[in-house]
């Protein structure tokens, strides 16, 4: 037998037991917390290249029942999808304008129901005369081309 032998599997699953006992350091970097409670993370690992760093993004959840709500823009910070974590004041910005849609949708809704209880219609075109045939629209512009002579087919095409 040349040279050295092999490390066979139980010096591999010893050096792996061994190897999970060791006390490891927390290298993530606490980045923020939202509205909810939940907090965020960053950790950067070093990949086997040594000019290459990979960065990883996750969260803690407040409690496991909600680990589903995250705000959109610690979500979009998450995928990689914006380079810095959001800041105190965005998020707040952004709560206080999805409130205010929210007050102007109610507004919107109660003047429709105002509305309908007068018996107005509301965003709604009434015809003139609603058993009136309306004709099908021709438009010159699509019509000119050689091969289209005359619309789709001779006949008058109407809605009834």
């Amino acid at each position: 037998m040349a040279g050295r032998m092999r490390p066979g599997g139980l010096k591999y699953v010893w050096m792996n037991f061994v190897n999970s006992l060791k006390l490891r350091r927390d290298t993530r970097v606490l980045m923020g917390d939202d509205y909810l409670g939940n907090k965020y993370f960053e950790q950067k690992t070093n990949s086997k290249e040594e000019d290459r760093t990979r960065t990883m993004r996750s969260y803690e959840p407040r409690n496991e029942e909600t680990w589903e709500q995250v705000p959109p823009e610690w979500e979009a910070w998450l995928r990689n999808k914006r380079p810095d974590a959001p800041t105190r004041e965005e998020i707040a910005g952004n709560l206080e304008l999805m409130k205010q849609k929210q007050d102007n949708a109610k507004k919107l809704e109660a003047k429709r129901l105002t509305e309908i209880a007068a018996g107005e219609t509301y965003g709604q075109l009434q015809p003139e005369d609603p058993t009136a045939a309306v004709p099908f629209p021709k438009y010159d512009d699509i019509y000119d081309k050689p091969t289209m002579k005359g619309g789709p087919s001779a006949r008058d095409h109407t809605i009834r």
